[in-house]
């Protein structure tokens, strides 16, 4: 009973501590890297070729914009961004939405539909004051043929 006690006075001391901690954060930043291979399914480190000059915007809350990039000629993006630090509450909504067409990349491909990847996976967290970083990487992106993006 005492095990069970402890845990639970420890439980509440870090949810009042995280609380404190969020209201403390004034600054946000929102790094997302990833790789987009020309395929209609892929996972890091996929062999399919990679979607050169493809655009690509995150997604956080909402469905909301916060920002675009274009892949390299080795299908890299990188989209770096300050974000208000609610967002970091509902970074598992956030998405990686590819805007432009597979087909711009092999004409076999659909012609309709975006690549969307719902997997995001922290792999950088920074605090210093008042400031957090968050870095995300693509898991793998998958054809969504019902995505509406505007």
């Amino acid at each position: 009973m005492a095990t069970k006690t402890h845990f639970l006075i420890i439980l509440s001391i870090a949810i009042m501590a995280t609380s404190i901690a969020d209201a403390q954060i004034l600054n946000a930043r929102l790094n997302v890297t990833g790789i987009v291979n020309c395929t209609v399914n892929s996972t890091v480190g996929g062999a399919a070729p990679p979607f050169p000059n493809a655009t690509v915007e995150s997604q956080c809350p909402s469905g909301n914009n916060i920002a675009n990039a274009t892949t390299n000629s080795n299908g890299q993006f990188s989209i770096s961004v300050n974000v208000a630090p609610t967002v970091l509450n509902s970074l598992q909504t956030c998405r990686i939405v590819v805007l432009t067409p597979l087909a711009n990349c092999n004409a076999s491909l659909p012609h309709v539909g975006h690549l969307v990847s719902d997997a995001l996976r922290i792999n950088e967290l920074s605090v210093s004051g008042t400031n957090v970083t968050v870095g995300l990487s693509v898991v793998g992106l998958d054809l969504d043929v019902g995505i509406i993006t505007g």
